[in-house]
């Protein structure tokens, strides 16, 4: 019989102290997910994300190479930059109109009368990438990406995930705390009720949250009727991070805190280029199957509802 484990108190999801806490010593040393290289290639292009209450952005600079900072001008926090992605050819306070160099550091104080310290700069983060996801950090002296992924770069080896186009994304606003959604990613015990389509196409009561001796990470077996897991893997990573893999694409989720009781499910989907193939209005697989080996049409038109919320049929016709 497996070990029976008891979750968290109740008082570590509701009380504001907690949060205040978890802000300091969790969301401020762990790597967060924060967006996709397609929506950086460009110089002078950027990415803002709220990490539990500190914005950040992330600008790709001049010279290629990728920047976070802050969003808050070292003046009086005036915000840098204000929409969530963009294109900014220069660096400079919304507020003040403080300007400062690709590095961080200042190159002008508009008008301001003083002299300012001359190691005024805006404050960094560390930035890296992984098979074209974005992740900051916001302690500029933490762990290496590639050591916080531990051994899910190894198997993620044999997924050809750059071939793959962003498709959309979706964000869902849900009124709890998020280690209230970390406890539902870490198990399958819901399907059943919550997932009525899988469930159909899956042995719900045979679902599995592998752990393989590393707490950071765990993988998610979904076995088919017959027998044989579902094509694909799915991957929770501490603290609010996931993705799931399938032969015709993958998606990332990650649950970021806005607050001690509200959190934001992020869903990003990208999709295999081949289903730009589909063009069948019955959802039949077509030319995709000779590349997925996914010739189960009532579990193909099963992925895209539960996942992308249509029908396979209308997939070529809502790219982004």
């Amino acid at each position: 019989m497996p070990e029976l484990v008891q979750c968290l108190p109740a008082k570590y999801y509701a009380d504001a102290r907690y949060y205040e806490a978890e802000r300091r010593e969790i969301f401020n040393k762990e790597w967060q997910c924060v967006g996709f290289d397609h929506q950086l290639e460009a110089p002078g292009s950027y990415v803002k994300e709220s990490i539990a209450g500190t914005d950040v952005f992330v600008r790709r600079g001049n010279d290629g190479a990728l920047r976070a900072f802050h969003n808050a001008c070292p003046h009086r926090g005036g915000p840098i930059v204000t929409d969530d992605a963009g294109r900014a050819g220069n660096i400079v306070c919304r507020y003040h109109g403080w300007a400062f160099g690709e590095d961080g550091g200042l190159l002008n104080a508009r008008d301001f009368g003083a002299e300012v310290p001359g190691d005024t700069c805006l404050r960094g983060a560390r930035v890296d990438t992984w098979r074209g996801v974005v992740f900051v950090n916001l302690d500029v002296d933490a762990r290496p990406l590639g050591d916080w992924f531990g051994g899910w770069d190894e198997r993620m080896a044999e997924w050809d995930m750059e071939d793959a186009e962003f498709h959309s994304r979706h964000v869902h606003p849900i009124e709890c705390n998020w280690k209230t959604y970390m406890d539902n990613y870490l198990e399958g015990y819901h399907v059943p009720l919550v997932h009525p389509l899988l469930n159909q196409m899956t042995e719900g009561t045979k679902y599995r949250v592998w752990n393989h001796g590393d707490r950071r990470w765990n993988i998610h077996l979904t076995p088919h009727p017959d027998g044989v897991d579902i094509p694909g893997t799915f991957m929770c990573m501490w603290p609010n991070f996931a993705m799931d893999i399938y032969p015709e694409g993958w998606s990332t989720e990650r649950w970021l805190p806005r607050g001690p009781h509200r959190t934001d499910l992020i869903r990003d989907y990208r999709l295999d280029r081949a289903y730009a193939m589909l063009k069948n209005r019955e959802g039949r697989v077509g030319e995709i199957a000779l590349r997925t080996g996914f010739v189960n049409e009532k579990h193909f038109a099963t992925v895209f509802r539960e996942r992308f919320g249509m029908p396979p049929s209308q997939v070529s016709g809502q790219r982004n």
